[in-house]
């Protein structure tokens, strides 16, 4: 019996791992000499992943964990990262708008509270000018 459990429980664990790698999504962007990488799967309303920004031709790199909530064509969450390769973990709100297949990366006024930083939502997000617009990619 704890064989066929065992085999059940090892066929579901392929099974998810096999549909998260076919859910991911690959983006990359390119603003001035900055480069930027965005890795996301989905899950339900929610998104995980990897982000790199590539400053100055690789010079410097930001590198680390996004993950978030999704409603409709927003997706928005935190990007938790070492800067610059390296040094004390930070992490700063990140929001994404969808459109027209890209990703848009947003702005928004910032607060800092118990050294966290949140947005603040008595201001409306800006995608006007986004300095980083992702396009799909293959891996």
């Amino acid at each position: 019996m704890q064989k066929l459990l065992f085999a059940l429980g090892l066929c579901l664990l392929i099974s998810c791992a096999q549909h998260t790698e076919n859910n991911t999504e690959y983006y990359r962007a390119i603003h001035q000499q900055d480069t930027a990488y965005l890795t996301i799967s989905r899950v339900e309303n929610q998104f995980y992943g990897q982000y790199e920004i590539h400053y100055n031709g690789q010079a410097f790199i930001d590198s680390g964990a996004v993950s978030g909530i999704i409603k409709k064509d927003t997706l928005r969450g935190n990007f938790e990262y070492f800067p610059y390769g390296g040094g004390q973990k930070k992490r700063k709100p990140v929001i994404f708008l969808e459109k027209n297949n890209q990703l848009l990366l947003g702005k928004g006024l910032t607060y800092t509270l118990f050294q966290i930083t949140y947005f603040d939502e008595s201001v409306p997000f800006d995608f006007s000018k986004p300095e980083f617009v992702f396009e799909r990619v293959s891996k």
